[in-house]
């Protein structure tokens, strides 16, 4: 059963002479990564879902960018630095 009341998802954008930072958390009641990596979808068209995090971590990368997906607290945080 799912708990509807902790449905929160915080998003901070910081930034400075070399970087931009972007980092959005979204709250979970149980881990949603397997061996630290976001699973595979579940949906029925498996093949059109999960494209925007490929095409975000190859931008990131081709452009001197990191991207890092973790789980604290009860939270799901994907961190996002962009080089300015």
């Amino acid at each position: 059963e799912k708990n509807e009341e902790n449905k929160v998802i915080k998003l901070s954008i910081t930034s400075d002479s070399n970087n931009i930072e972007i980092t959005i958390q979204n709250r979970i009641s149980e881990s949603v990564l397997i061996n630290g990596k976001l699973p595979e979808t579940t949906k029925k068209d498996s093949q059109n879902h999960g494209l925007g995090m490929i095409s975000i971590t190859e931008t990131l990368a081709k452009n001197n960018g990191i991207i890092d997906i973790y789980e604290l607290d009860g939270w799901f945080v994907t961190d996002v630095i962009m080089r300015c």
